[in-house]
């Protein structure tokens, strides 16, 4: 539950800033959150 709310926050972030602009940055991130 707590990850998906997490997930959903990213998602969010993400459109937010820019897709092309923070995509590598912020895929790393959640894939060392999944870690």
């Amino acid at each position: 539950m707590y990850f998906h709310v997490l997930s959903m926050i990213f998602l969010f972030l993400f459109s937010l800033q820019g897709l092309s602009k923070s995509e590598p940055t912020l895929y790393q991130e959640t894939e060392d959150f999944h870690i």
